[in-house]
């Protein structure tokens, strides 16, 4: 720090007669209340302790920022920033360097320093900002501190001694708050300007004091540097993008133009737009409120509503999206006019598979229920829905004279909506939901017959069972007969057989035994590591909550988190082979693109794998064929997931695809610890894993889902692995099997 030490020891020795005033008008004093000198001091009291004892402050720090018409101030030492309300007659300004004596006292996010007195200190001592990034000041993390941070202008609004800015960094909005702003003029080209912005963070929270954003406080415009220009008109300036370009997929501040046909425009402010390459959607801007008489705004069209078939250009900002792209803080203009876009009729696998995402679709399914929810000034009716195995929602927003459907439950009905799907744990696809445009797109069909909600099933396996039994005691008849014309050598061959038949089930038994043995250990280990870090996290957040800082208390909350997605995978691993083993596990093919699946596939687990390792895909460009895009993501993710996780770190792994004589070959391998040759004979066995994985975590059940994903597919998979050089894995599949996929049962026998 710029200042001399022993300055900053004749001031405190000053002010110790202030602090003998303080503690005489405290009714809390006494040797317990030490004199707090940085700020460091009072933040790490916490908001118990300063609600208890108003322990006694004296801070030497620069003024980052003065609340106008208030007797409050934020000041900034070497060891963090604080809220200061005083009590004496001070003019401060940003700059000054200042020495505060107060009392440490409770807010509703951090201790401030109330009833102070600040002096003006001689020796100048600047403190540098803090670079900050959004989602540490949205989490909380730097409230009151001097902070410097990058992000693009939305949108401003000027009042006559400062203005707002709407600010969008790393995918999150905030406002910054700039005074003084002197002058009438307001700025219109800074909109999309990218700028470098220095002020103090102050955290907003909800009724139970947690983040849920914040605001900066800039002391001026000298304190804003320009990054990269604005402008006034991105619909002439931003060039045209598709909506199968990869950066529409990428998160970013500076918005991106799209050209589409509307399919929907929401009462909640959301697009959706269908172009030559597919579907996009956008969340449309929510401009500064014009809360302020005196204020001025950035002058926008109105938009009004859209309607089908209006064509439009739209600029947003990308944010990640797994399939169709998503556009935020979204501008449209209209430019023409079109056909409105007909509903595509798709099954519910075509829609799970990700590809109508953002789509106009129209599905057949049967009405479970039905409810009306109020969203702030929105209603909605929620349709709870049935197709196949599938459960899932349509949603219709209506407001003012608006009705619902008059609907019964337990009927059949035609919806056509823009399809969401609905993802959960390592974004794997869990539901759908469809947006319904007006009464038009719901067609009651009629009730289920009468037979239809009987046990049929029931009914049915009853009568097997019956017709089973017969046929068995009519065998068992005609076996008597035959045992009694046969004598001896008829008893000899029973003996035999019976002795054959009796080293089966005792082989049986033993296998049976040795996989609970090992489904038991498995679940031991697997549940025991999980179950204590959440224990373990839980009992630190219960016995020392007050006293963990809020990033210790992130860190708690993400093992609890991290542990349960572990356990709910595996859990989710052990239904599957349930499914697969019981039959239950449907063969449903249909055309996919397989380039762009694998990319997207590789891309998914690098990912998710924390980029552990580089996948390298080579494939052959547009080749489609007809599979099951499910029970396909299941046998790469297995095998992708295996290679990076036994590969050292950023040793690549190689995964390509090929046709070799009317079939399609996957080929994943990696330079890993490898298998040893014992395992290799069990290496599709439930529960089973090698001998050298360590402490690597894992079920032994991925390899085993792999194989019956690719049996049903009417393939193989094969492997070839040398213990401390690596493993190569090939799945081979048909390269179209079309009477196959016409009959399903036919490929799963």
């Amino acid at each position: 720090m710029p200042f001399r030490p022993g300055l900053r020891i004749v001031t405190l020795l000053a002010a110790i007669p202030g602090f003998f005033a303080l503690a005489q008008t405290s009714p809390l004093t006494g040797p317990e209340l030490s004199l707090l000198t940085s700020a460091r001091q009072v933040l790490d009291l916490g908001l118990e302790v300063a609600r208890q004892l108003p322990h006694p402050v004296c801070v030497q720090g620069m003024v980052t920022y003065v609340e106008p018409g208030m007797a409050t101030i934020y000041v900034q030492d070497h060891t963090g920033g604080l809220r200061v309300n005083y009590t004496n007659d001070f003019r401060p300004v940003f700059g000054q360097s200042v020495i505060v004596q107060g009392a440490a006292m409770a807010s509703q996010i951090i201790p401030v320093i109330d009833r102070a007195e600040v002096r003006l200190l001689e020796s100048p001592m600047p403190v540098e900002p803090i670079p900050a990034s959004s989602e540490r000041l949205a989490a909380g993390e730097l409230c009151g501190q001097w902070v410097q941070l990058e992000g693009v202008i939305r949108d401003i609004a000027k009042e006559p001694q400062r203005a707002q800015l709407f600010v969008s960094s790393g995918g999150l909005r905030f406002h910054a708050v700039v005074q003084p702003f002197p002058g009438a003029e307001l700025p219109r080209d800074w909109v999309e300007a990218r700028v470098s912005l220095r002020g103090v963070c102050w955290t907003e929270v909800d009724a139970e004091n947690q983040p849920v954003g914040f605001t900066l406080y800039v002391p001026g415009t000298n304190h804003i540097s320009f990054l990269a220009p604005g402008s006034t008109n991105l619909f002439e300036q931003l060039p045209a993008t598709s909506s199968a370009m990869p950066e529409l997929r990428r998160q970013a501040d500076r918005r991106l133009k799209v050209s589409g046909r509307v399919a929907f425009h929401s009462l909640g402010g959301h697009l959706y737009l269908e172009d030559a390459a597919g579907a996009v959607r956008a969340r449309l801007l929510v401009p500064l409120p014009h809360v302020n008489p005196a204020a001025r705004h950035i002058e926008r069209p109105v938009g009004g509503s859209l309607h089908p078939g209006e064509q439009v250009e739209v600029v947003g900002a990308p944010t990640a999206a797994m399939f169709s792209p998503l556009l935020q803080d979204a501008e449209f203009r209209r430019v023409g006019t079109n056909n409105p876009p007909e509903p595509v009729l798709a099954s519910v696998g075509e829609i799970l598979s990700g590809r109508y995402d953002g789509r106009l679709v129209s599905v057949r399914a049967r009405l479970l229920a039905h409810e009306i929810r109020q969203a702030g000034a929105l209603r909605n009716q929620v349709l709870a829905l049935q197709s196949g195995d599938t459960i899932f929602e349509a949603v219709r927003e209506f407001v003012g004279t608006n009705t619902p459907f008059t609907l019964r439950d337990n009927t059949y009905v035609q919806l056509a909506g823009i399809c969401n799907v609905q993802l959960g744990e390592m974004n794997q696809v869990r539901s759908f939901r469809l947006l319904l445009r007006d009464s038009a797109d719901l067609r009651v069909l009629g009730r289920p017959p009468w037979w239809e909600g009987l046990p049929v099933g029931k009914i049915l396996v009853v009568i097997v069972a019956l017709v089973a039994t017969a046929v068995a005691w009519i065998w068992l008849l005609r076996r008597q007969v035959t045992q009694r014309t046969a004598q001896l050598q008829a008893e000899v061959a029973i003996r035999e057989r019976a002795q054959s038949e009796l080293h089966e089930a005792l082989e049986a038994e033993r296998e049976l035994n040795e996989l609970r043995s090992r489904f038991v250990s498995m679940v031991s280990h697997e549940f025991r590591t999980p179950l204590g870090v959440i224990l373990s996290a839980a009992e630190n957040l219960d016995s020392y909550l007050d006293r963990l800082r809020p990033e210790q208390r992130r860190q708690q909350l993400d093992h609890i988190m991290q542990a349960t997605r572990h356990m709910g995978n595996l859990m989710e691993e052990v239904l599957l082979l349930g499914r697969a083993e019981a039959g239950k596990l449907e063969f449903k093919p249909a055309t996919l693109e397989l380039t762009k699946f694998c990319e997207r596939i590789a891309g998914q687990v690098q990912s998710a794998m924390a980029e552990r390792c580089l996948i390298r895909f080579r494939g052959e460009r547009k080749l489609s064929v007809l599979a099951d895009e499910n029970l396909l993501r299941h046998v790469l993710t297995n095998l992708l997931s295996n290679a990076v996780k036994y590969s050292p770190p950023e040793v690549p792994v190689e995964f390509s695809l090929a046709v070799q004589d009317g079939t399609v070959v996957f080929r994943v391998a990696d330079q890993g610890i490898g298998i040893p040759a014992v395992d290799c004979k069990q290496l599709f066995t439930a529960f089973h894993r090698g001998k050298n994985v360590g402490a690597v975590p894992g079920s032994g059940l991925g390899l085993v889902i792999a194989k019956r994903c690719a049996e049903l597919h009417g393939g193989e998979i094969h492997c070839e692995s040398t213990e401390g050089v690596g493993t190569v894995f090939t799945v081979r599949l048909p390269l179209r099997r079309a009477e196959q996929a016409a009959n399903p049962l036919e490929v799963h026998s």
